[in-house]
């Protein structure tokens, strides 16, 4: 039989305030921004747990295993390039879908049936909501920037508005989220999304799918994945092409600097970062702390003298601009070109929202994206 909770002990949705400073007095509704908060810390505080239980309890080759099934034997690895899908798609897949060789349960169920007196009442429901709602993909229909995403989901056709800060300046008002949504006392929040954004041209093959079976919609996930990844690819070397064969790439980045920077206005970068893949953004810091930031986008062991070849000075000897590729696996992922305080990322439309994500992990708060 559950205890009371006393007013001055710990609240049991995990928020670390008193129990009177927080759930003692709610109606049975709580406030939508304070729960939204307790949700990403308690899933922060979550997640760890899990990966713990897992790795502690489970056969040496288990994480393989999952990493083989969770991935439709696409040869993809778990390595450096593939940090934010293991981190923000493979974990949430892996503790609540996979269930281990020969167990009926989940590693969450699992966790949740060794630890279930320990385990803090917003954990608990956070838990049994994960099991129990799979991935979907969602079309992004409208987004307030630092608020929240309208989506649609493709398979049912219902329209959802999920309160979100971060994902909200990360992507467009375009595209489709691959993703879990749970239902947390009426909110909803997402728990578990891909870090591509799929281009919305895929939207009509997703909504005929007409499944919830989660392996197909992971085989489909990652098919599209590829597809985009190599056109892509394909059209960087192109433009790469293009560019060295029009000229030298001193007398390149001095035609293309001024023009990018003659478009970073409110006005129109918009349109610009839509139509052609190009991004720019004020930087809040030296040119010197950029390129420190930005260098090793171009190789694991960048040369300065070989990156600054082209690159400009003052009379001081400080740098003013530089230009590097960036690169994965050999191929040209977007070229980075940095005057003053313009950073111009030009990659190809699709992969906009994820270069955008990455920049922001690199530079945090030194830079802010143009147009936003």
């Amino acid at each position: 039989m559950n205890q009371k909770t006393g007013r001055n002990q710990p609240c049991p949705c995990g928020s670390g305030k008193k129990h009177k400073r927080c759930c003692m007095n709610s109606t049975g509704k709580a406030n939508p921004d304070q729960l939204h908060q307790q949700l990403q810390d308690c899933s922060g505080r979550l997640m760890p747990a899990l990966y713990s239980f897992f790795r502690n309890g489970s056969a040496p080759d288990a994480m393989s295993q999952a990493w083989k099934a969770f991935t439709c034997d696409h040869p993809l690895t778990m390595d450096e390039e593939q940090q934010s899908e293991v981190e923000e798609l493979f974990f949430p897949w892996l503790f609540f879908n996979w269930k281990p060789e020969g167990q009926k349960l989940s590693v969450a169920e699992q966790f949740l049936s060794s630890f279930a007196e320990k385990t803090e009442r917003l954990s608990r429901e956070l838990i049994l909501a994960g099991c129990k709602e799979g991935f979907a993909y969602y079309q992004v229909t409208e987004v307030t920037a630092g608020s929240s995403i309208q989506l649609k989901q493709l398979a049912t056709g219902k329209k959802l508005l999920v309160r979100e800060q971060v994902l909200s300046m990360q992507i467009a008002s375009e595209g489709i989220l691959f993703a879990r949504l749970v239902e947390i006392r009426g909110e909803l929040f997402i728990f578990g999304c891909a870090p591509w954004i799929l281009p919305e041209s895929h939207a009509q093959e997703l909504t005929d799918l007409g499944t919830s079976d989660l392996q197909i919609l992971l085989t489909r996930y990652f098919d599209i994945r590829q597809t985009v990844f190599q056109q892509m690819e394909k059209q960087a070397d192109e433009m790469v092409d293009a560019i060295l064969q029009q000229s030298p790439i001193e007398e390149t980045l001095q035609a293309q600097v001024p023009s990018l920077e003659a478009k970073a206005t409110e006005k129109n970068v918009k349109a610009d970062q839509t139509t052609a893949g190009l991004q720019v953004w004020k930087l809040e810091c030296s040119v010197p702390e950029a390129y420190d930031a930005l260098k090793t986008l171009a190789g694991r062991n960048p040369s300065d003298e070989l990156l600054l070849s082209d690159a400009s000075y003052d009379s001081n000897g400080v740098l003013l601009s530089f230009s590097i590729p960036w690169l994965e696996k050999q191929q040209t992922l977007a070229e980075l070109i940095v005057s003053n305080d313009r950073l111009s990322v030009r990659c190809s439309p699709e992969q906009r929202d994820p270069v955008a994500r990455r920049i922001r992990r690199r530079l945090g708060k030194k830079v802010s994206l143009l147009g936003d």
